[in-house]
């Protein structure tokens, strides 16, 4: 849904299954290739619907995701 909205080129979707492991969905849109963003961080994927598993805490991901994802 997110990507639905107008401006949107970039959706993630943080989701910790078990404390401290999170897992995080990647969807570009138009000309983002998000696989870029998350190869660095230890993901891969197709290069508009990449993916990443993460270890910590849910709001040091977070924090840590959204920063890399603004320098992209």
């Amino acid at each position: 849904m997110p990507r639905a909205l107008n401006g949107i080129d970039m959706a993630m979707l943080f989701t910790e299954g078990r404390p401290g492991k999170i897992r995080i969905n990647i969807r570009g849109e138009g000309d983002v290739r998000v696989l870029s963003l998350a190869q660095p961080l230890g993901g891969g994927g197709p290069e508009m619907a990449a993916g990443v598993n993460v270890d910590g805490p849910l709001a040091v991901v977070v924090e840590r995701v959204l920063h890399e994802a603004a320098r992209y």
